[in-house]
């Protein structure tokens, strides 16, 4: 047999009806062996700046607390291709390519090439125009009367006693005695001949 107890038989406890907790407040009870509620109170230890802060934010944005209890709004980047990152005062959106980076030092200077090949020889230059006429040089002294030469003598023959010298047909002819030893012609050509013989 189940026995009911309704409203009436149970007796009042020392908890007042009511709502308890809220959006800035939260709720505590104390519950006895037997499931009664014997303590029912709000705590006020929620700031309600919490709640309100979160709340206050727009759409597409991301919040963070810029000090205890403070929250802010990082409005959405409005270029792709963007990472959020800390730029050592604040949160900020930054380029995945990254800023330009110093320039290196120089590289070491390459060796000397090869000498490069000899070049051709240019055309002759023109011929420069002729130099002005020099001054007539000074007369010189006037040279020495010539020694007289002797008097030069025409003759068809020459006689030596065993050698003679004649011309006959436009040579020269020098002869040992009546033989013939050399020939000269008017060319200048000379023909000798061997002599045995020995005259006195």
């Amino acid at each position: 047999m189940t026995t009911k107890v309704g409203p009436s038989v149970l007796a009042n406890t020392t908890v007042t009806a009511g709502t308890y907790g809220g959006p800035s407040v939260s709720a505590s009870f104390t519950v006895d062996n037997q499931g009664r509620l014997t303590f029912a109170g709000n705590n006020t230890s929620i700031a309600a700046t919490t709640t309100t802060n979160i709340a206050g934010g727009g759409a597409s944005k991301i919040p963070y607390n810029t000090a205890a209890d403070t929250t802010s709004f990082i409005t959405a980047p409005t270029i792709s291709n963007t990472y959020l990152g800390w730029n050592g005062t604040n949160f900020a959106w930054f380029s995945t390519t990254g800023p330009q980076g110093s320039t290196g030092s120089q590289g070491a200077t390459g060796s000397t090439g090869p000498q490069g090949a000899t070049g051709s020889t240019g055309p002759q230059g023109a011929t420069g125009p002729q130099g002005y006429q020099g001054p007539t040089g000074a007369t010189g002294p006037q040279g020495y009367q010539g020694v007289a030469g002797s008097t030069s003598y025409q003759a068809s023959s020459i006689n030596t006693g065993s050698y003679s010298i004649t011309e006959s047909g436009g040579n020269l002819l020098i002869k040992y005695g009546t033989t013939t030893i050399v020939t000269i012609d008017s060319s200048g050509n000379i023909t000798a001949n061997k002599v045995s013989a020995t005259g006195s």
